[in-house]
């Protein structure tokens, strides 16, 4: 790695326990760093595995005691020229795509029910706890039944929601 040397793991950056030549080689790919809300101090997070690879990648969270310990950056340099683009997300595209596996119209909305709201509205699309409301718009149906979208704390976020813009939630 050239230029100066870091205070800590880099996200995007895989690095290897340069330490103690007895100990097993160990490879840490660094995803996110992020830090302690009360003492400030920096978590790498991402994966570690043995550098010879004889046990599969597992998840883990490295602090500044273990970058103490001694950490050689391994990441191949790479040409940014000569990087492929990434290919953009058309993102209204993937979550119309899923919500479409999910629609179950026929599948009544309950007081009180986990729902993903998918309307048009997309800066609120999002969990929340449906409630059923009256229709606000004059000449609608009074048998058309609408729903008031509730934060978890039970506050009012969308009101007049129509059946088919929200989906019940299915939470694994």
């Amino acid at each position: 790695m050239t230029g100066p040397t870091p205070s800590f793991f880099e996200p995007g950056r895989t690095y290897a326990r340069a330490d103690d030549p007895t100990a097993v080689p160990q490879v840490f790919r660094c995803d996110q760093v992020s830090y302690h809300p009360v003492t400030d101090e920096p978590h790498a997070h991402g994966f570690i595995a043995q550098a010879d690879g004889g046990a599969a990648w597992r998840h883990t969270s490295l602090t500044a005691f273990a970058w103490d310990r001694g950490w050689e950056d391994i990441t191949p340099e790479q040409d940014d020229a000569a990087a492929p683009e990434p290919e953009a997300l058309d993102q209204d595209a993937a979550f119309a795509g899923i919500v479409g596996q999910f629609q179950e119209t026929e599948v009544p909305i309950w007081p009180g029910e986990l729902v993903m709201y998918h309307g048009e509205q997309v800066q609120y699309r999002a969990l929340y706890f449906a409630e059923v409301c009256r229709s606000e718009e004059e000449g609608r149906d009074q048998d058309t039944v609408r729903y008031v979208l509730c934060a978890q704390d039970g506050t009012p976020v969308l009101g007049n929601v129509s059946r088919e813009a929200i989906t019940p939630a299915r939470i694994a």
